[in-house]
């Protein structure tokens, strides 16, 4: 499993929670984790009721709507 695969679970899993949802759905903005022992990072954008998810080793292109 990737960095930015974790990343999905994670946000997937805190948005379950409806209060969550609809802050992130007001969001449009970028928020870049970096993991300094593993050399990776992740950038999540958020647009607007999209997330949009992209592993720095990764070409996988994640994005799903809220």
């Amino acid at each position: 499993m990737g960095f930015a695969t974790i990343l999905e679970k994670i946000l997937e899993e805190k948005l379950r929670d409806k209060r969550r949802e609809e802050i992130a759905r007001g969001i449009n903005g970028s928020v870049t984790v970096e993991c300094r022992d593993l050399k990776m990072s992740a950038t999540i954008t958020f647009e607007g009721g999209r997330v949009v998810e992209n592993g720095s080793r990764s070409s996988n292109l994640i994005s799903a709507d809220l």
